[in-house]
């Protein structure tokens, strides 16, 4: 039973399968030991995740393209405001910190280039600090959770209160 058991007749009961990372992949294929012919569709969220599946035999029927560098992540924005969207918003998953710093920067770089209110951050514990310094460059708000959190790295009010305060003197 477990988790195994309700990896039975997958290709019956659903059409999709998200994997959303490398370890995703991996914890799938430890568990699930049917035959890959009998899955419903395998969807990843970006390359080092499809890159995983492929270690298994198996190639993912929908990724999408994304650019997650500076230049990506504005064109992204960019793309949104072009669109009509009031508030351009961007949540990432950062891989390092180079990642976080790279979503900052985009951040900057897009403030001085729209009108359009910004909220960009990294989740996750190495997003944690673009969640409390992300107005230094340019995102309009933030968030703290009162009680239980709905996505990592999400920090409590009270924290929040205290942090902002200091960077507010």
């Amino acid at each position: 039973s477990g988790l195994r058991g309700k990896l039975n007749d997958l290709d019956k009961r659903f059409d999709a399968i998200v994997l959303t990372s490398p370890s995703a992949v991996r914890i799938f294929f430890e568990t699930w030991k049917g035959d890959c012919r009998q899955l419903p569709q395998l969807w990843t969220c970006g390359a080092g995740t499809d890159a995983e599946l492929r270690r298994y035999g198996v190639a993912s029927d929908i990724m999408p393209e994304c650019d997650f560098s500076s230049k990506g992540l504005i064109a992204r924005m960019k793309r949104a405001e072009a669109l009509g969207a009031d508030i351009l918003k961007l949540a990432v998953m950062p891989h390092t910190s180079r990642d976080v710093l790279t979503l900052l920067s985009a951040t900057e770089r897009m403030s001085r280039q729209t009108e359009c209110p910004l909220v960009t951050m990294s989740m996750g514990r190495l997003g944690t600090i673009s969640r409390l310094s992300g107005e230094i460059f340019g995102s309009s708000m933030t968030f703290g959770t009162v009680g239980f959190s709905s996505a990592p790295g999400q920090v409590s009010l009270d924290s929040m209160q205290r942090i902002l305060q200091l960077l507010h003197k």
